[in-house]
């Protein structure tokens, strides 16, 4: 059995957890970044600038980690690993 304590603090994780989830990405910026295929989720979108928000109530965001890709130049997306 769960003790008070432990059900108000795993009650106050999941709320962390939601209001983390309602912040995106302006998704234009994730298809024009060198980190496309990459995991972003460990991101603290939470803190970043926010440009909108949906009828849903999801927070649009200008990500402070975008970097543009040279995609439209070359025809294909210039990564870390490649360099080039």
């Amino acid at each position: 059995m769960h003790s008070v304590e432990e059900t108000m603090l795993n009650a106050l994780r999941l709320n962390v957890k939601l209001e983390r989830e309602r912040y995106q990405p302006k998704g234009g910026m994730c298809a024009t970044c060198i980190w496309v295929n990459a995991n972003c989720s460990h991101m603290e979108f939470e803190t970043m600038p926010v440009i909108g928000t949906t009828a849903e109530g999801q927070v649009i965001v200008r990500c402070t980690g975008h970097l543009r890709s040279n995609v439209k130049l070359t025809g294909r997306a210039k990564t870390p690993e490649t360099k080039n």
